[in-house]
């Protein structure tokens, strides 16, 4: 594999991980959120590698930007995912966690 197809398998995955993203945002089933993670996990393994084999230095910074993206993604599912579990997980009755607050563009705000 070249790193043009780490980069591109790597998107995929990422775009994979929006959907999933976008959907576990407008709901609050956890098996989204774990899918939104899983797939940011494996396009960020795929982005690394990438990196590692890349040596163009604008051509890096681009998949280390979008790296970063998607370990931030990564971490507001995975804290999500831990909220749920301490507030009682499927079935438990203690409620649900609360959805995180998605950040940039365009954020429609919230009243506190």
């Amino acid at each position: 594999m070249s790193d043009a197809d780490f980069v591109e398998k790597g998107l995929q995955y990422g775009n994979a991980a929006a959907t999933a993203d976008r959907a576990a945002c407008r709901g609050t089933d956890p098996e989204k959120y774990e899918e939104a993670l899983n797939n940011y996990m494996r396009a960020i393994d795929y982005m690394r590698t990438a990196l590692k084999y890349n040596k163009n230095p604008k051509t890096q910074e681009v998949i280390r930007a979008k790296m970063m993206d998607y370990v931030g993604r990564a971490e507001i599912m995975q804290n999500w995912l831990k909220q749920y579990e301490q507030n009682g997980g499927p079935g438990g009755g203690a409620g649900v966690a609360k959805k995180p607050k998605k950040k940039g563009k365009g954020g429609g705000g919230g009243a506190g």
